[in-house]
């Protein structure tokens, strides 16, 4: 399976993976995704994730309360997605720092295992 595959079912893992586990919460990010930056929620997150972060920030009005809702709705999905449980804690690190290459880079690494 090339990347391109890998990613397209990552995407496709994840939005299953989030509309189970908060029902209504991505056509809402979707939405704000769109307005904010002309991109879809998983388009940001695999372009831009400091900035789909950022995003929640504001919309949840915390550091906390994002960093709860990036963790139920992008970081635990994307671990059991990918089917490595201990991606969880460094995912959430690059993504509360910003570092979208850090972010991108552990991501790769795990795809198509």
């Amino acid at each position: 399976m090339n990347s391109i595959e890998c990613l397209e079912g990552l995407k496709r893992c994840l939005l299953n993976q989030i509309r189970s586990k908060v029902p209504g919460i991505y056509s809402i990010l979707e939405l704000t995704c769109l307005k904010n930056y002309g991109k879809g929620l998983l388009d940001l997150l695999f372009e831009s994730p400091s900035r789909l972060y950022l995003t929640l920030m504001k919309y949840y009005g915390s550091a906390d309360s994002a960093n709860y809702a990036v963790t139920i709705i992008l970081v635990n999905p994307i671990a059991e997605c990918v089917g490595v449980k201990v991606l969880r804690e460094e995912l959430l690190k690059y993504l509360v720092n910003l570092d979208d290459r850090g972010f991108l880079s552990v991501l790769s690494r795990h795809l198509g295992r």
